[in-house]
């Protein structure tokens, strides 16, 4: 019997996000918010908003709507050093945006226009 050797590669934004510079994008607009820093780090301590836009990019088609939600957990988490549980995740997506994150969606949905259109 051989072992079997397997290669992982950490999934990131890029592997979820449809289009080519989808993620860039994304991150740039995250960096601009102060949401993350230069290296990708989460600066803001409500992770539930957080959890939110990414959900809003799923239903958007902005995040591929194929990818089950614990693998955008595992993107999120190696994207943004930062664990994220499956029970904050749950919760999460059912509360309605605040104003704040509403307006952060609105930006982002014109950012995405393209794609949203698709």
């Amino acid at each position: 019997m051989g072992l079997k050797h397997k290669t992982n590669r950490e999934i990131s934004l890029s592997d979820i996000m449809i289009g080519d510079n989808s993620s860039k994008i994304f991150l740039a607009f995250l960096k601009d918010k102060k949401f993350i820093d230069e290296n990708h780090n989460l600066l803001v301590d409500q992770k539930s908003s957080f959890i939110r836009i990414h959900r809003f990019l799923k239903d958007n088609h902005i995040i591929n709507p194929d990818f089950q939600d614990t693998t955008i957990i595992e993107a999120m988490e190696n994207e943004y050093n930062t664990n994220f549980d499956k029970g904050t995740f749950s919760r999460a997506i059912i509360v309605k945006p605040n104003d704040f994150e509403g307006c952060i969606l609105e930006e982002l949905l014109q950012l995405f226009a393209d794609f949203v259109r698709q």
